[in-house]
């Protein structure tokens, strides 16, 4: 199995918060420069290919974030492909940020492309304040056909509080003929700074469950081997369970 590539920090770039692929783990202070990941990967030998990622991922509207000199803080849940160069990734979940509006923290759907021509430039928040506390969605990124371009595109896809049945497109995602070699990933992360609160407290806690990734677009979704990665230091962030169908996180702080 490759091994776990760059882990996956925010940024903030006012006004809007952008996820970005990061290079090299920096040095770490006091829950600086952090974050939780598992991942699947079909990525040995080279040119293997994960054509969809998918995981319920329960919501948990606590944690508090702060500002550390220019930098905005941020916390997020979610899925995603990535290409093994680690500067193309689609991704869509659960963000924790603050409104560039009023200041105060909110928590939103998000999906965000980084690199070819169809980045979008930081994330696309939607639907702030509209899912309760302990709302389980189902997050989806797939290789799809869009018939428009007679291509294959890697979609995120929002599939809703029930099951697989029905999902909508959140946003055009980029051809697949973009991306070398694919992995994917389930991640919790939080952006460098102060120390920003993750989701989820002891007595109730964020939840990646039933995980699966799917191979060749031919093939069909099952659960996998991860590969689990923690960068930084960050004590009072607690990962009881990384299995491989469940992924479970909270800071010890809410």
């Amino acid at each position: 199995m490759k091994k776990v590539t760059a882990p996956l920090l925010a940024a903030i770039l006012a006004p809007s918060l952008l996820f970005v692929s990061a290079g090299p783990a920096q040095a770490a202070g006091a829950c600086d420069n952090h974050y939780i990941q598992i991942t699947n990967q079909w990525t040995v030998p080279p040119n293997d290919w994960a054509s969809g990622v998918r995981a319920p991922i329960k919501l948990k509207t606590d944690g508090q974030l702060c500002i550390g000199g220019d930098i905005g803080q941020a916390t997020a849940n979610w899925v995603g492909i990535e290409d093994q160069a680690g500067t193309k990734l689609v991704q869509d979940g659960w963000a924790h940020d603050k409104d560039p509006q009023t200041g105060n923290g909110r928590w939103c759907r998000f999906w965000e492309v980084i690199g070819t021509n169809y980045d979008t430039n930081g994330p696309k928040m939607g639907h702030c304040g509209d899912d309760a506390d302990l709302t389980i969605n189902y997050w989806e990124v797939e290789e799809d056909y869009v018939v428009a371009d007679s291509a294959y595109h890697f979609e995120p896809n929002n599939c809703g509080t029930s099951d697989w049945t029905t999902c909508n497109l959140m946003g055009d995602g980029p051809k697949i003929a973009a991306f070398s070699s694919t992995f994917t990933l389930a991640n919790t992360e939080s952006t460098s700074g102060c120390g920003s609160e993750i989701m989820g407290a002891g007595s109730s806690r964020v939840t990646f469950s039933a995980m699966e990734e799917r191979g060749p677009v031919t093939g069909s979704y099952s659960s996998n081997s991860l590969a689990y990665g923690f960068q930084g230091t960050c004590s009072h962030y607690q990962v009881p369970t990384h299995s491989a169908t469940q992924f479970i996180d909270y800071d010890d702080r809410n």
